[in-house]
């Protein structure tokens, strides 16, 4: 998985390169998001922030395209005994489609993905009722550093609205994937504390176009 999203980054990356128009336009922004309960699940905290910066340009077939470089801060809050915050860095690929309105458009992409994560705190596990000699996790990390290592894909999909020539807005969905499952047991038992974390969010982003 880490070498197809390497080889493709290196591909969108090169992209331009290839474009037959040397029109580039380059862009930096900055967004707001709101966590879906896949991602709250790491921080607990329903909003995070963003910056990038992007360059856009057409393809030889004039279809418009985007590449951009993104930075996420995902601050975690309090839950319990722990507290878990999370750090994304991104490459994206999004196309373009104009819409009947000269101002909106709309788009769809891929993303790679590197989150690294900061666990502090400790984790609690109590006793099953079902089962006296084995634990229960009532506050545990939902993601540990061994699974958040390595690329990661992402989907993308939203519309743009620009303001002036130099002024745009978006609102954007991602998803993206992050740990399949952690079969972690509490001290002295193998209860597993598993299940996949696949965050995903809504962002509302303002960038400036150079």
């Amino acid at each position: 998985m880490n070498r197809i999203i390497l080889t493709a980054a290196a591909g969108i990356l090169t992209l331009p390169l290839s474009a037959q128009t040397p029109a580039w336009n380059y862009d930096a922004g900055a967004a707001l998001l709101w966590s879906a309960p896949a991602l709250t699940k790491v921080t607990h905290n329903s909003t995070a922030f963003a910056v990038g910066v992007g360059v856009s340009f057409k393809l030889p077939n004039d279809l418009p395209t985007r590449v951009s470089l993104n930075r996420y801060a995902m601050s975690g809050k309090d839950y319990g005994t722990i507290r878990s915050s999370l750090t994304l860095t991104q490459v994206a690929w999004d196309l373009y489609l104009d819409t009947s309105l000269k101002t909106w458009s709309c788009f769809a992409g891929l993303s790679g993905n590197r989150y690294s994560v900061v666990n502090n705190g400790t984790e609690t596990w109590v006793t099953d009722g079902h089962n006296p000699t084995a634990k229960a996790p009532q506050y545990v990390w939902a993601v540990t550093n061994d699974a958040s290592r390595s690329w990661k894909l992402g989907i993308r999909v939203g519309v743009e609205h620009r303001w002036t020539p130099h002024l745009v807005s978006d609102l954007t969905f991602q998803a993206t994937e992050l740990s399949g499952g952690e079969r972690r047991g509490a001290p002295n038992t193998n209860y597993p504390n598993d299940g996949g974390v696949n965050p995903t969010w809504i962002q509302v982003g303002l960038r400036y176009a150079f």
